[in-house]
């Protein structure tokens, strides 16, 4: 056992892997498994790779890769770093990095990036920053200069992709470079790419430059088309130039789009049993489990907890602009007035689920690529209500099964008495404080007790563009999802151009809850 922090240890195997002819491996492969306990659970593979291609004593390609693979359970994160360095095919150097993050908490993310992202994508602020997949050349006395570099990266609603080459070529007197590039971005709902690339071109002679050709433009779509770019050439004293800014296909006005009525699918979600569970108070432990609400006509909640319902349909109490690839056709927003249990009325409170915003908000690209994948809106409510009422307690017998190994004989099913379960739990293993008090479990507040720390959502509020100022003028501060503060900037006179929608701690002068 090797402790890693205070209260959590770790154990593992380490591994190495040879592939190739005895003596003459032309892989290597050695790993080392950690995984530390108590809860929360965190494994961890740390590892190295090297190839050595098609011989060990002669090759002509040469690689060392090293990686390191988290698995989180109580940061509910898959995370994985490599690194390509001291490598090349043939005469060329190669290098780069690679990340991957899978979050599957309350803010679900998912990244993947070899080389970095498109220079208009902003990466999340943990995330780590690449090198670009490169393969570089350097001639003897740096004669030929080559340098090649790539990127390649898809997130849940982008796919990226770009290379960029550069060439040098210099003697005595004379000298050429060169150099081509371009960078790619598609975004899937709603769908749009955006395409730039660059080229250029010069010859030095003598210190003075004979030709220069340079090229730069850019390809939106598809609607509608926009296509601009530049041109520029040079020979000798003469000088050329042309500009082209050209935009056709139409971009179809909201109104334009086919009207789509999610109403009767929000209906639909709303009725199915499946949406409707049980939701637990803070610091309220689950004391039983329940079976698969989907299995059964009637959705079972926890004695303990209050009624919720839930739908990924359309989010509620906001105003929306689009479903799917059209715009909204029948009511142009979704809120719940009143609910009742039975013929008794019910108090209610929003429950959250994430959406896209892009799916509902007419967006510009640049809100598009800003705004984060998923917002957290209101998507249903929690019911509290006097009408409400569980039924009798009732105790039942603990039953456990004996499962035999090397024999044949048949595992048995016996019945634990009552007593005997709750002096186990008392004495036996589990009961044990030095498990209890290990990890985060070591924070943890009293059982039933409330939680010692809770985290807000973020708020957001309307600012001045110049200045990042809070606006002189009555502006709500939301938390969670800023759309109602695009809505309130929307309806006020001159918001769209004097104000924008920014996260609190980004003001000047404002506060972080």
């Amino acid at each position: 056992m090797i402790p890693l922090r205070a209260g959590r240890y770790s154990f593992g195997p380490a591994v190495r892997i040879d592939y190739g002819a005895a003596g003459l491996a032309l892989a290597e492969f050695t790993l080392a498994i950690l995984v530390e306990l108590p809860s929360p659970l965190v494994f961890a593979l740390v590892g190295s790779a090297e190839a050595l291609l098609p011989q060990r004593e002669l090759p002509v390609v040469e690689l060392h890769i090293d990686l390191v693979g988290i698995v989180d359970a109580g940061q509910r994160e898959i995370s994985i770093d490599a690194s390509l360095n001291n490598s090349r095919i043939g005469p060329l150097e190669l290098f780069g990095d690679l990340a991957f993050r899978l979050g599957w908490g309350e803010q679900p993310y998912f990244l993947l990036s070899i080389g970095g992202f498109n220079p208009h994508f902003q990466a999340p602020s943990n995330f780590p920053t690449l090198r670009r997949l490169t393969l570089g050349y350097t001639a003897p006395g740096g004669l030929v200069r080559l340098r090649i570099e790539s990127y390649f990266a898809i997130t849940s609603n982008t796919l990226q992709l770009g290379a960029r080459i550069e060439v040098q070529v210099r003697v005595e007197i004379a000298s050429i470079d060169g150099m081509l590039a371009f960078d790619a971005l598609v975004i899937f709902s709603p769908f749009s790419f955006r395409i730039d690339f660059l080229a250029s071109l010069s010859v030095t002679v003598f210190g003075a430059k004979l030709l220069a050709i340079h090229l730069e433009g850019t390809i939106k779509g598809p609607k509608p088309w926009h296509v601009t770019g530049k041109a520029r050439l040079s020979v000798l004293f003469i000088e050329a130039a042309v500009d082209v800014d050209v935009k056709f296909g139409g971009e179809p006005s909201l109104e334009e789009l086919p009207a789509v009525d999610p109403t009767d699918r929000l209906l639909d979600a709303l009725r199915a049993p499946a949406s409707w569970k049980g939701e637990l108070m803070p610091g309220v432990s689950r004391p039983v489990s329940l079976s698969d609400a989907s299995s059964s006509e009637t959705p079972l909640f926890d004695p303990v907890g209050v009624p919720a319902v839930r739908q990924t349909i359309v989010p509620l109490n906001r105003k929306l602009d689009r479903f799917a690839e059209g715009r909204i056709g029948g009511p142009g927003r979704y809120d719940i007035r009143a609910a009742r249990v039975g013929t008794a009325s019910a108090t209610q409170r929003p429950a959250h689920e994430l959406f896209a915003a892009a799916q509902f908000e007419q967006m510009s690209d640049a809100e598009k690529l800003s705004r984060p994948s998923f917002e957290k809106m209101d998507a249903g409510a929690l019911l509290a209500s006097d009408a409400i009422s569980v039924g009798p307690k009732s105790q039942g017998a603990g039953l456990f099964e004996q499962i035999k190994l090397g024999d044949d004989e048949t595992p048995t099913t016996a019945t634990l008495p009552r007593e005997q379960l709750l002096a186990s739990s008392r004495s036996g293993a589990s009961s044990l404080r030095g498990l209890r008090v290990q990890g985060s479990d070591r924070f943890a507040p009293p059982v039933g007790s409330a939680p010692r720390v809770a985290l807000a959502d973020e708020l957001y509020v309307a600012v001045r563009r110049d200045s990042l100022q809070p606006a002189e003028r009555s502006a709500p501060e939301t938390a969670g999802a800023a759309s109602a503060l695009v809505q309130w900037l929307a309806e006020e006179s001159g918001g769209a151009s004097l104000f924008q929608v920014a996260p609190a701690f980004e003001v000047t002068g404002g506060e972080s809850r």
